[in-house]
């Protein structure tokens, strides 16, 4: 049988994480993931800082009144926090959350699912960049490079097909005081698609500019991963679709394109236990192997339901 899909279909294509958090504005004008950028390029200490020099700035030219605003925003978010956890408020954080476990699997042209685990290839790219310059953000090049990831970014989306892209995900750099550093978890549908996509117009020209600008204080760098038909697994509980789970499948119908998900139940089956989502990797013609995997899949999942 094939696997139970959570997420409709779409005629239209949804932006991927990456692209939505440089379209969301903050204040009308930042995108989210300026933001965090900008969270990032200095340590706490320095934020504290540059807080109590404006801070005083403000008590000397208007008095106590210049504590108004910090109590107001301070009060504001913790009413907010006791409203939420009561329950009188929703939790906008919680929004698009699967509350559940599932898996994301590779549909069918036709928005089915063959029943197999890891039916087809997955191919991961990361790609990133750090600044190890004292200004940080604003370092020689860094916002050139920033302009040419985005622009990228933006040509992936829009000719997604013709790259085979299904997909990515961006996150900030977690292992210094300031991050500076970004990474894009991309996610195609063969190796042929990430090469055609490396002699895109843009990323070459990115390329020439990186050759001829020589900032040693500025990092980066790729990983290509291959995982065949079979060779590998994803599984979440209680968050919303993220990593290959955010991805999208193009499809075609009698009315035309169709985008699917790949999200699908896993609170029972194969997918229920990380040995029925592995059982994949058995080939053709390892049936005995094959039936001892599923066997101990379904006692796994029996157990699991008592």
């Amino acid at each position: 049988m094939g696997f139970k899909s959570l997420i409709p279909p779409s005629s239209v294509r949804p932006l991927t994480q990456s692209e939505t958090n440089e379209r969301k504005k903050v204040f009308g004008v930042i995108s989210t993931r300026m933001v965090v950028q900008l969270r990032d390029a200095l340590s706490i200490s320095s934020w504290l800082a540059l807080g109590a020099i404006l801070q005083s700035i403000l008590f000397v030219t208007f008095g106590h009144r210049a504590f108004i605003p910090a109590v107001a925003l301070i009060g504001f978010r913790m009413i907010n926090a006791f409203l939420i956890t009561v329950g009188v408020k929703a939790n906008l954080e919680m929004q698009n959350t699967i509350l559940s476990k599932f898996s994301a699997q590779i549909p069918q042209s036709d928005g089915t699912f063959s029943g197999r685990p890891a039916d087809g290839d997955v191919v991961v790219l990361k790609i990133g960049a750090r600044t190890d310059h004292p200004l940080g953000l604003f370092a020689p090049g860094f916002k050139v490079l920033g302009e040419y990831m985005t622009a990228m970014q933006a040509s992936l989306e829009a000719h997604a097909t013709h790259y085979s892209y299904l997909g990515g995900t961006s996150y900030s750099g977690m292992e210094r005081a300031t991050g500076n550093e970004f990474t894009y978890i991309m996610y195609f549908s063969t190796v042929e698609g990430v090469h055609a996509f490396a002699h895109d117009p843009l990323h070459r020209d990115g390329w020439a500019w990186w050759s001829k600008a020589a900032h040693d204080h500025i990092m980066i760098y790729h990983e290509l991963f291959r995982s065949r038909r079979g060779d590998w697994e994803a599984v979440y509980s209680n968050t919303r679709p993220i990593g290959l789970a955010a991805t999208r499948f193009e499809g075609k119908t009698g009315g035309g394109t169709v985008f699917y998900s790949p999200v699908v139940d896993a609170n029972r089956g194969l997918l229920a236990t990380s040995r029925g989502r592995m059982s994949g990797m058995v080939r053709d013609g390892d049936q005995k192997l094959h039936d001892d995997l599923n066997r101990g899949t379904k006692y796994e999942a029996e157990r699991a339901e008592v």
